[in-house]
């Protein structure tokens, strides 16, 4: 199910994500001015300010998700989880989705492909999906960060991949599949966080004595979109 955004009037300035979460009772000044002063840069981009708040534990992956939608006018996807589409997700690089926490859902008659995102201002990951996925076009919809998060595990089977690489770094030998893993996801992704959580310490770790190493479903009622 998705939540259409009532229309702005076209005279409006856009509201900030921080006053509309401030106006749902969800956030308190003093948290937002906290936010406002805490905010990373993550692979060489500012952290967006619903990230921080999130990060900060101030309020959930939804209320911000609800409020971003609002504020840009698209759709909320609100149900407990994501649809899984085989053949739209073997169209987008595992390491692509992951990396812009995204994921298509949907594929309308005219070509068009629907993906679910948490920041659907990042043009550049939408156009690079347009690409690898050769649509038409993409439109894009919002849903929370959390909610991405479990579907690209479902999706692209990245518990099982945390576990080869988990069990590579336990072992202290190379392994060409989790090296292969390794390689199509970013340095800050979940998968990569899940491993190293769960993996030795170094100083736990013996010395490595090899020195070589070789290298169905359709969902159709959008509003709005961001186009590429």
């Amino acid at each position: 199910m998705t939540e259409t955004a009532s229309p702005l009037q076209p005279t409006r300035v856009r509201r900030r994500i921080g006053e509309l979460l401030l106006d749902d009772g969800v956030l308190a000044p003093e948290q937002l001015q906290a936010a406002l002063r805490s905010a990373k840069v993550i692979d060489g981009r500012r952290e967006r300010l619903g990230q921080t708040i999130v990060r900060l534990g101030f309020t959930n992956a939804d209320n911000v998700g609800r409020a971003l939608a609002r504020q840009l006018q698209l759709e909320y996807f609100s149900d407990d989880e994501l649809p899984i589409n085989d053949a739209l997700i073997a169209q987008v690089p595992a390491g692509l989705a992951e990396r812009h926490s995204l994921l298509p859902i949907g594929a309308e008659p005219d070509g068009t492909l629907l993906v679910a995102c948490a920041d659907p201002t990042n043009i550049v990951a939408l156009d690079d999906v347009r690409l690898a996925s050769g649509a038409r076009r993409v439109r894009a919809l919002v849903a929370s960060s959390t909610l991405i998060e479990a579907a690209l595990r479902r999706a692209y089977g990245f518990d099982q991949r945390a576990g080869e690489l988990i069990d590579a770094m336990e072992s202290n030998r190379d392994d060409d599949a989790a090296e292969l893993a390794l390689a199509t996801v970013t340095e800050d992704a979940p998968v990569i966080r899940l491993a190293r959580a769960s993996s030795p310490t170094p100083s736990t770790l013996a010395p490595r004595t090899s020195t070589s190493s070789q290298g169905g479903w359709r969902h159709t009622s959008v509003t709005a979109s961001t186009v590429c």
